[in-house]
């Protein structure tokens, strides 16, 4: 961790969260998605774990189906061909969350990430852009917010 470039990641969240805030208003990065989902695993380590977890008790909250789990653990619910895994990685090269997709093989999954061009990205039937840029101070700040 970099204690002055965490400064100035710090310092560019608001301009980053107006533009993300701008970006939604404008469209919706999740119109793919069928308002029927059956199922939602989030998947993700750190901070996307975290992020994932809210965004899962949000989702139970509205009556879906959701569970995050950490994707270094290999007790991953199997929902079947129904489920939606959302796997969420700033860089798309996380390896815990990229073995984790093995278990959900039949799963539609959607890459939740800053890099588009990533292992990630080329394993996801959908993409959707964090659009909270590179954190070069090493702490994940922003995209904690942006994943949420």
């Amino acid at each position: 961790m970099d204690p002055a470039l965490f400064l100035a990641d710090l310092h560019r969240k608001p301009a980053s969260l107006r533009d993300l805030a701008a970006r939604l208003r404008a469209e919706d990065p999740w119109d793919f998605l069928s308002p029927d989902v059956e199922g939602v695993i989030l998947l993700g380590m750190g901070s996307s774990a975290y992020a994932g977890g809210v965004a899962a008790a949000r989702l139970r909250a509205r009556g879906v189906r959701a569970v995050c789990e950490l994707a270094s653990s290999d007790l991953q619910p199997q929902w079947g061909s129904d489920t939606t895994v959302i796997a969420i990685s700033a860089t798309g090269g996380s390896r815990e969350t990229l073995a984790a997709l093995d278990a959900h093989a039949d799963a539609r999954v959607v890459a939740l990430t800053n890099t588009a061009a990533s292992p990630l990205a080329d394993r996801a039937a959908h993409v959707v852009d964090m659009a909270a840029s590179v954190e070069e101070g090493g702490v994940a700040c922003r995209t904690f917010q942006h994943t949420l």
